[in-house]
């Protein structure tokens, strides 16, 4: 749901907080380390060695993992969102949310590429192409962070599909499909990964698309989410919390695997420990289920701080679909323009949160408000048909009170 709380529904403020401190995370990763630390990874070649941050390994190699609280926040607010709404609705507030952010940051990131003159040109067309698009099985973005997007366009058919069968009630066997089919994978993962077994097809670098498309690694970050969302709609089973334990449990796995690729791979991270994303990772989740538990109790306490925390939550997105391209390409100028890389690092993280406020506050807005007309338009001319658009995908109700309302 995009905009302020509904009605007399609550709002989960601390998700909007979570939220931006993933995006940090992710843009001290691409920024801080990647950018020299990874050869051949697009924000190396914007760099192109005119900077390393060796000092700043310890403190943010890990920060890939802010996806993958990413994907707990979206598993938490989709089912919310999908909660009660017709399949139209659902497919009309995805759509507004995901498309015009996506088309001003990868037009953006395009004009950066091209005026770096790193990449080529017919390379730089196609990945533009495919990120206005966002098509899952597209294995070329003009930023490569726009794989997490089709990652979630998975997540959001299959919530669409419990929502045309009218079996939303049931999203918890979504959630435990998406825990155990994740969990044989990233079993199977950690396995290669510790030496113990050997599957060449799990080897870094030589696994396929369809990990992604099939939700294979990254399925139990989903089902974590909806565990969350259940557990604050007071559906406390046992099975429930079992579920999340479980989910838990195979995230850490998934977590603890990606970092051993990374430091197996990577020789800036060479000696650093596995454990500390998990660890991250846990304090964030068990920050989630504070602020969804307790919700009333760590609501903001002036309508100041509450507009501060909603527009963090909204410029994540854009900062997220930013930083990579377009922070390497300000700290590139930035460091050839005489400044010191040290120097230039604040400068150019600053610059992308700034460019990413700007687009949540002023362009998306237009290009959102242009496109729901045309959407409504569209839904109007199909006149309810076909009918399974138009009517409740089921609705699981709390005991006490509405469902809350959450971050979009």
């Amino acid at each position: 749901m995009v905009g302020q709380p509904d009605g007399n529904k609550t709002y989960y403020f601390g998700i909007d907080g979570l939220r931006f401190l993933a995006a940090c995370l992710a843009a001290s990763f691409h920024l801080c380390f990647w950018s020299w630390a990874q050869t051949g990874s697009t924000p190396n070649l914007i760099l192109e060695g005119a900077a390393r941050f060796d000092a700043l390994t310890s403190f943010t190699w890990f920060g890939w993992v802010g996806v993958e609280i990413f994907f707990v926040i979206s598993g938490l607010v989709i089912a919310n969102s999908a909660n009660g709404r017709t399949p139209i609705e659902f497919a009309k507030g995805r759509l507004l949310r995901l498309y015009p952010g996506a088309w001003i940051c990868a037009t953006v990131a395009l004009a950066a590429l091209l005026y770096m003159h790193q990449l080529p040109f017919q390379r730089i067309v196609k990945g533009y192409i495919a990120s206005l698009a966002l098509f899952p099985a597209s294995r070329r973005w003009v930023d490569g962070v726009y794989w997490t997007l089709t990652v979630e366009i998975v997540f959001y058919a299959l919530i669409f599909g419990l929502q045309i069968f009218r079996r939303f009630a049931s999203v918890s066997v979504l959630a435990w499909v998406l825990t155990i089919w994740s969990a044989a994978f990233n079993a199977l993962l950690i396995l290669n990964l510790l030496h113990i077994t050997h599957t060449p097809a799990m080897d870094w670098g030589r696994r396929p698309q369809l990990e992604n498309v099939l939700l294979l690694r990254h399925g139990a970050f989903f089902a974590i989410g909806i565990w969350l969302w259940l557990i604050a709609a007071h559906r406390r089973d046992v099975s429930i919390f079992l579920g999340l334990a479980l989910g838990m449990a195979v995230g850490a796995c998934e977590i603890a695997s990606r970092a051993l690729e990374i430091i197996q791979q990577t020789p800036a991270a060479a000696g650093q420990s596995p454990l500390v994303p998990v660890l991250i990772w846990l304090t964030v989740i068990f920050a989630l289920f504070l602020f969804t538990r307790f919700a009333k109790e760590l609501r903001p306490r002036s309508p100041v701080s509450a507009s501060i925390l909603r527009g963090l939550g909204l410029m994540t997105y854009p900062m997220y679909l930013l930083h990579t391209v377009v922070g390497t390409t300000i700290l590139r100028l930035l460091i050839d323009g005489g400044a010191a890389p040290y120097a230039a690092l604040p400068i150019a993280l600053g610059s992308d949160i700034a460019l990413a406020w700007l687009v949540s506050a002023t362009i998306e807005p237009v290009i959102r408000r242009k496109l729901r007309h045309g959407l409504t338009d569209i839904q109007i001319a199909m006149r309810n048909r076909p009918a399974g658009l138009f009517v409740s995908g089921g609705e699981i109700r709390s005991p006490h009170d509405q469902a809350p309302a959450l971050a979009p």
